[in-house]
């Protein structure tokens, strides 16, 4: 497997821009990408979900990346519903492609309870996702207590 050239972030925190812990963790990876020279892209499915335009921007943003990256926050055990309807609708995009699509996934689900182990029927939904998507799963990130990060930047929590 070659080094990605190309990575975007979808945050799946419905917070506003640099509020949350979601955006925190997946801003601080991309930032460590970036300085091996990675091009990155961020996007927030609040707003990419909001109108059929941007969600065709996110789509588009999806095909040009070799990395695509997910940070959420845990809802009950599960992601949050616009990243399911996100998730769904690059699916039903990827499979429509004449081409193979390839590229990595990989997801950092953050909750509110100490014990990680309850991102794990997340992270499972998102290893299916990148079955049904046509993407190698590079992974996911687990972390309990995301709430302490508060939205803070990473280096700073």
């Amino acid at each position: 497997m070659t080094s990605p050239k190309t990575a975007l972030l979808l945050i799946g925190s419905p917070k506003p821009a640099g509020e949350s812990s979601s955006e925190s963790l997946g801003t601080y990876l991309l930032e460590r990408l970036a300085e091996r020279g990675i091009h990155t892209e961020t996007h927030h499915v609040a707003r990419a979900m909001r109108t059929e335009a941007r969600t065709q921007e996110l789509l588009h943003a999806v095909d040009r990346a070799d990395l695509f990256i997910l940070a959420f926050p845990l809802y009950v055990d599960s992601l949050p519903y616009l990243v399911i309807e996100a998730l769904e609708r690059i699916v039903a995009h990827r499979q429509a492609q004449p081409a193979s699509a390839s590229g990595s996934f990989l997801a950092i689900a953050n909750c509110g309870f100490p014990e990680v182990r309850h991102n794990e029927t997340a992270l499972a939904i998102c290893e299916q996702f990148a079955a049904e998507a046509g993407f190698r799963w590079a992974g996911g990130l687990a972390l309990g207590e995301g709430g302490a990060i508060n939205g803070q930047p990473l280096a700073k929590a």
